[in-house]
């Protein structure tokens, strides 16, 4: 294979490769740590993708409230009542061709990336060859 032919293969994978958190497309591969293990890797020809949202919810706590109290008095507990966590996911489920899952998560913040994320597998997985 010589030089123009590496070029012209390494555009034609750059333009499916993505990643979001701790999954990513490279290369006609998809590329996933699961926590605590060893990296893995399957071809990406056949997979689909599903974006999913997750509940986006807002909550005052009591120990917010208690602790900006505790720190700058009432002025704090006003405060830290109003400081709130969001506790909010997008999920990307990918489907390979042999029935594995693979679950890509994000924050909500990062709907955009996912779903481009989402639109880049279900690409990537159209464009390659369903491997035996």
């Amino acid at each position: 294979m010589g030089f123009k032919d590496r070029v012209r293969a390494a555009r034609e994978h750059a333009q499916y490769d993505a990643h979001l958190g701790d999954v990513r497309v490279l290369n006609g591969e998809l590329c996933w740590w699961p926590k605590g293990q060893k990296g893995e890797r399957r071809p990406i020809g056949g997979a689909t993708a599903v974006f999913e949202s997750g509940s986006a919810r807002e909550r005052t706590t009591v120990t917010r409230v208690a602790a900006g109290a505790i720190i700058a008095g009432p002025v704090g507990a006003i405060v830290g009542g109003l400081l709130r966590k969001q506790e909010g996911r997008v999920y990307v489920t990918i489907t390979l061709p042999d029935g594995s899952v693979v679950v890509a998560d994000a924050p909500v913040k990062d709907e955009a990336a996912a779903r481009a994320f989402a639109q880049k597998v279900n690409a990537a997985g159209a464009h390659y060859p369903v491997e035996p």
